[in-house]
């Protein structure tokens, strides 16, 4: 037997060519050569079906194969990421015999925890850097056992040994981890000294004590939760750390920083809990001008929703010590409601204007909300056909009975559709597209609806394998009153599905996964059958995770690659 080599560096694997597919594929390189196969025989395979493989190779009885063709389909296969070697061979004298040989990875199927330790396994398993399931790597086992040593190390433990082996299980290339620990010496803390707060105010909120082991794990735990706690008591921005330990004795500083009190007065118709939890200053974890100023324009916003457009709010802010004290004190005024709407210069139904709006008759009346009614208004106007329509600040007159608002409209001249053109559709009929567009001469003009119809013609063509696809829209006001609207399609180059790769599967069954998907071979490749697939395969409640996306295109196919994290073993 004869075999060709060639290193692949990028998947970090040899690939063998023998002598005959040398001669037939290599020699010509790009070019396809019929090649009859009469039969394929697998070899090192268990992880997954031959057809699965065979699929992914691309080989297929009868089928026109070329260097590139075989390149890709193996480039293809070690992406499942199962696979150490894959070689593809053939004997001489034995036309159409095909032999394909692999090598798999290894992979954890447990993990063991063993030794003289008091820690719970778990937390060797948290930190090992490998989970059940895992890819073993041989030449990171050494770094494993650097993590575990660390972490016992933090846990109080810093003369632990560690030590990892790899056992065989009953089935092929699914390994056993054994991790021997022996934790040694234990470091406990003596004495705790409290720098910056009383020691007993300190020590009532942490886990660590004296005479615990020194588990720099817990003690950051301890860390935040008083962190937490100080900040609950008002304090902005506690700091609690750094702490060193030396010779049995802790030390950490404690320094809540300044604390915050927040008194507001004159609030009748708004509560404290909702006007102080709108205010800035603790995720800011500082009190300034800037931050005073937001903290006010946040409470007269809430006060204008609820109708008191004249209220006025002053703040007062004093300190003593490590504590401010900052006083709001708030002039409500009279709550006001709309009691008139008055649009003029309009020839439309004042109802369906009034419906548009977010100020309405006796509703509360809010100055926050004129400017925004003033846009709806005039876009109102532009889904129209009214493009150059005009809409005045609104004249707001306030009385005792409650607030007339006048708003003066220009409406202009109102534009229809004369025409709606096409240019570069060479894929399909033009009657095919138009049916998509949706648009009618004599139409109001409305830019809404030329945008809807834009991405109307992106969708058609994306859902036929136009992925690169592009419209642009031409518009012409030459004439008064009219608007020629012409759509420039950029069809680009047409795609289809190519093979799908599965990863991740570990326990599930490809046809569970492959039976949920949304697209077949040869189809024109559409985003949207993806998105589908993604969703039915999370519906089978089986994955935690599904990712599905596009690989490199090639002869107008693109493959497909679907990863996806199992949440219980599949079927």
């Amino acid at each position: 037997m004869r075999a060709f080599g060639h290193k692949c560096f990028s998947l970090a694997a040899w690939i063998f060519i023998a002598g005959g597919f040398f001669s037939l594929f290599l020699s010509g390189m790009a070019t396809a050569t019929e090649i009859e196969i009469r039969n394929i025989q697998v070899e090192g395979l268990y992880s997954i079906g031959e057809d699965e493989l065979l699929y992914l190779l691309g080989l297929e009885k009868s089928v026109e194969l070329s260097n590139v063709d075989l390149r890709r389909g193996i480039k293809r296969a070690f992406m499942k990421g199962i696979f150490e070697d894959i070689s593809i061979e053939t004997e001489e004298g034995k036309e159409g015999f095909l032999i394909v040989r692999v090598r798999e990875r290894d992979f954890v199927k447990t993990i063991r925890v063993e030794g003289a330790i008091s820690i719970e396994p778990s937390f060797i398993r948290k930190h090992l850097g490998l989970v059940a399931g895992d890819m073993l790597r041989y030449d990171l086992l050494e770094s494993y056992e650097g993590n575990v040593r660390e972490a016992l190390r933090q846990a109080g433990y810093p003369d632990a040994s560690v030590m990892i082996n790899v056992k065989r299980t009953g089935r092929p290339h699914r390994m056993k981890l054994v991790v021997d620990v022996d934790e040694g010496r234990s470091v406990y803390i003596r004495q705790i000294h409290v720098l910056g707060r009383p020691s007993e105010e300190v020590l009532q909120h942490m886990r660590i004590s004296e005479n615990s082991v020194y588990n720099q794990f817990k003690l950051n735990e301890d860390i935040e939760k008083l962190t937490a706690f100080y900040r609950k008591k008002g304090y902005i921005d506690p700091v609690v750390g750094p702490y060193t330990f030396f010779d049995g004795t802790l030390y950490l500083n404690v320094d809540p920083g300044k604390k915050l009190i927040v008194e507001v007065k004159g609030n009748d118709s708004i509560g404290d809990k909702k006007l102080i939890s709108g205010m800035p200053f603790y995720d800011a974890r500082d009190i300034r001008e800037d931050l005073i100023d937001e903290a006010v324009a946040r409470m007269t916003t809430a006060y204008h929703a609820r109708g008191y457009p004249y209220v006025q709010i002053a703040t007062v802010m004093s300190g003593e010590d490590d504590t401010t004290f900052l006083n709001f004190f708030v002039y409500e005024g009279p709550k006001v409601r709309v009691k008139d709407v008055n649009i003029m210069g309009t020839t439309l139904s004042g109802e369906n204007l009034e419906r548009i709006m977010a100020l309405k008759e006796n509703s509360p009346y809010n100055p926050d909300l004129l400017d925004k009614d003033v846009r709806a208004i005039r876009d109102f106007y532009n889904s129209l056909g009214y493009i150059d329509a005009s809409v005045s600040e609104p004249e707001v007159m306030v009385e005792l009975s409650g607030a007339n608002i006048n708003i003066s409209v220009k409406e202009g001249l109102q534009t229809v559709l004369a025409n709606v053109n096409l240019q570069g559709v060479n894929s399909f009929s033009e009657e095919d597209v138009y049916s998509v567009i949706g648009l009618e001469k004599g139409a109001p003009y409305n830019e809404v609806d030329i945008s809807d119809a834009r991405r109307r013609i992106i969708g058609f063509y994306r859902e036929q394998g136009f992925l690169s696809s592009e419209v642009e829209v031409e518009r012409n006001f030459e004439v008064a009153g009219r608007a020629d609207v012409t759509f420039k399609v950029k069809e680009g180059s047409k795609l289809h599905f190519g093979k799908t790769l599965v990863r991740g599967n570990a326990s599930t069954k490809l046809r569970v996964i492959r039976r949920e998907l949304e697209h077949e071979e040869g189809e024109p490749l559409n985003r949207a059958r993806l998105h589908e697939g993604r969703q039915e395969i999370y519906k089978t409640g089986l994955f935690s995770e599904v990712d599905i996306d596009i690989l490199d295109k090639y002869d107008s196919k693109a493959d497909i690659i679907v990863d996806v994290k199992e949440g219980k073993a599949g079927t």
